[in-house]
C-alpha cells in the first residue's frame, strides 16, 4: 500500500489496476480491527495520528540492536518516563558508557540464573526422594568383569 492507502503500482500489480474501474484501497491493521471490533468506519492515516522518534541513545555498530532494546527497557522500568508529551529528547536517557558493559552484565545474569535453577534443583530433588534412599546408586568395582550395584 502506498501512503494514502491505494494499492502501489509496480510491475506486479498493473493487471489488477487494467481489471479494476476503481482503485483497490488497503486496508490497514488498525482499521480492520476498529471496523471489526466498533462497527464504525474510522481513518488511522498519517493524517489523522501523529507520529515522534523520540532522541534516545543510538548504537554506532550493525550488532547492539538488541542490547539498546533491552536497554530501553531497564531504563523505563529504572525510571519510567514522566511525561510522553511532544517533542520528547530522551538523548541522556543512560550514559552511553553503560552500554559498553552491558552484554558482560547479560552473561553474568544469565549465570547467576542458572546457579540458582540448579541449586532449587538440587533442593527440591533431595526434598522428593523418600527417606533413607541416596540420589544415586553407588557402582563399585569388583575384580573382573562383574559389576555390582548397591542402593
Amino acid at each position: 500500500c502506498s501512503d494514502d492507502g491505494n494499492l502501489a503500482e509496480d510491475a506486479g500489480t498493473s493487471d489488477v489496476y487494467s481489471l479494476a474501474s476503481k482503485p483497490i484501497i488497503c486496508k490497514q491493521y488498525l482499521e480492520v480491527e476498529w471496523e471489526v471490533r466498533k462497527a464504525t468506519q474510522r481513518s488511522f492515516g498519517k493524517d489523522v495520528m501523529k507520529g515522534s522518534s523520540p532522541r534516545v541513545p543510538q548504537q554506532d555498530n550493525f550488532s547492539d540492536c538488541g542490547v539498546y532494546i533491552l536497554q530501553y527497557v531497564e531504563s523505563f522500568f529504572e525510571d519510567p518516563i514522566p511525561s510522553f508529551h511532544l517533542p520528547m529528547n530522551l538523548s541522556e536517557w543512560f550514559p552511553q558508557q553503560r552500554m559498553k558493559t552491558k552484554r558482560q552484565e547479560i552473561k553474568e545474569l544469565i549465570l547467576k540464573i542458572k546457579d540458582q535453577q540448579e541449586q532449587d534443583k538440587k533442593e527440591s530433588d533431595q526434598v522428593d526422594a523418600p527417606p533413607g534412599s541416596p540420589e544415586e546408586p553407588e557402582i563399585e568395582e569388583t575384580r573382573g568383569s562383574n559389576l555390582s550395584i548397591s542402593p
